[in-house]
């Protein structure tokens, strides 16, 4: 099983994110807006592993302190 640590929008940038994936349909490009299943929503994957510790937990609760985290939403840059 593949586990992860990921960060969620709040409602104002999920919107957001949901209509660009509309816009992208409606031009006829791949989107995630077609994707119906009720964990489809937005996010930002920090980590990704086929397993993380549970010690993890812990640590990663006092990340909440530093939320709101402020992001930029755009094309991708390399």
């Amino acid at each position: 099983m593949a586990h992860s640590v990921e960060v969620l929008f709040d409602a104002r940038t999920e919107a957001a994110v949901r209509e660009q994936w509309r816009v992208l349909d409606d031009a006829g490009l791949p989107s995630q807006s077609r994707v119906t299943s009720a964990t489809n929503r937005p996010h930002l994957t920090l980590l990704a592993a086929r397993f993380i510790d549970p010690g993890v937990d812990e640590p990663l609760r006092g990340l909440r302190d530093l939320l709101p985290l402020e992001c930029v939403l755009g094309a991708p840059l390399v």
